[in-house]
């Protein structure tokens, strides 16, 4: 983690809201870290926001906390226009920061949360098309800062950084999980690290744990006793057996892909069973995480039945949209399920 002494000026571009503040209801709770973004000296300094709106619930709110925050006075509605923007600012900085919803590998930069292309994403899938934009600071910033979701985490999160990084001639820092931004600044979740890449020819920074969070639990799906659904209704949170439960619909996509894919129901109930629907989080804040997906389960609760819609976001962390504030995490073999599914 570095000093906020390095960070005494900064350029901040912001593309739109990122990340949550979480704690388990069980009161288990990571500690966020810190990071000099949360230092009041970024307060003032130049700063560019994105246009675009947010479909995520959890994700609305973001853009005004961050605009307040770092007293943001400049839009964008596109990679090519964030470039354009930090390149004048680098005029008279040394620093940039580039802040939006993120995945691994890659950050927008408009769209709300559903950006997916070349004009309003920066990843290791558009790369020839920021490449170019992104020379064009070769020499002129020392450090950039990418701030959203995930964006340093695993194999697409260090590839996306080492180009970047070569690309601008910058050393290039980024998260590696869950951030938040809220009364206490910018932090970092569930025991995460800011990853950091410098450009080719230069010493490479010492990493702390690259994959971030904790140790991966067990890929095996949820056993019999914690199949039951904890689902919140009028009177609280409602114990509801796996077997009262029917999927109606789900809609996916990749990060590259604009449209949503409409997946059989059929194919989709051995999927949902590797979302730990047994233990809600508790969300505080606004999300940064990009859309990837919409479910509609069905269930039998007492007497009665209702349709519950939830907002899938990085694959990772599925919203109650009937309580925004309720979430319910993924397991690591998620991401390989949903894979299979989507060939």
């Amino acid at each position: 983690m570095r000093s906020s002494a390095r960070f005494s000026v900064l350029i901040i571009v912001v593309a739109t809201s990122i990340c949550n503040s979480e704690r388990s209801l069980s009161q288990t709770s990571s500690v966020p870290k810190r990071h000099p973004l949360s230092h009041h000296s970024i307060l003032g300094q130049p700063s560019t926001v994105a246009t675009g709106t947010e479909e995520a619930p959890a994700n609305v709110g973001f853009l005004q906390c961050v605009t307040d925050y770092m007293h943001a006075q400049m839009k964008h509605p596109n990679t090519s226009t964030a470039f354009t923007n930090l390149t004048i600012m680098a005029t008279s900085n040394d620093s940039g920061v580039i802040v939006g919803h993120g995945a691994p590998g890659l950050i927008c930069t408009g769209n709300g949360d559903h950006c997916a292309d070349s004009q309003d994403l920066l990843g290791i899938g558009t790369l020839s098309a920021w490449q170019p934009l992104a020379s064009q600071l070769k020499g002129r910033l020392k450090d950039i800062t990418l701030v959203g979701c995930d964006i340093g985490s695993g194999t697409f999160g260090s590839e996306f950084l080492g180009a970047f990084a070569n690309a601008t001639g910058a050393t290039i820092h980024a998260p590696n999980d869950t951030v938040q931004c809220g009364s206490d600044g910018i932090t970092i979740l569930n025991g995460g690290n800011w990853i950091q890449a410098a450009p080719a020819g230069s010493p490479q920074p010492r990493q702390a744990n690259p994959q971030g969070g904790p140790p991966p639990s067990p890929k095996t799906r949820a056993t019999e006793h914690e199949k039951a659904y904890r689902i919140m209704a009028e009177s609280g949170f409602k114990l509801v057996p796996s077997t009262s439960v029917q999927v109606i619909s789900f809609q996916h996509r990749g990060y590259y892909q604009k449209e949503f894919t409409t997946l059989p129901p059929e194919r989709v109930h051995g999927l949902i069973s590797f979302i730990d629907f047994a233990h809600p989080i508790l969300i505080k804040g606004s999300l940064g995480s990009i859309v990837t997906g919409r479910l509609t389960l069905r269930m039998n609760i007492g007497d009665g039945q209702i349709d519950r819609q939830f907002v899938l976001l990085n694959d990772k962390l599925l919203e109650d949209r009937d309580h925004p504030t309720i979430f319910y995490k993924t397991t690591e073999h998620f991401a390989e399920e949903m894979s299979l599914l989507s060939r």
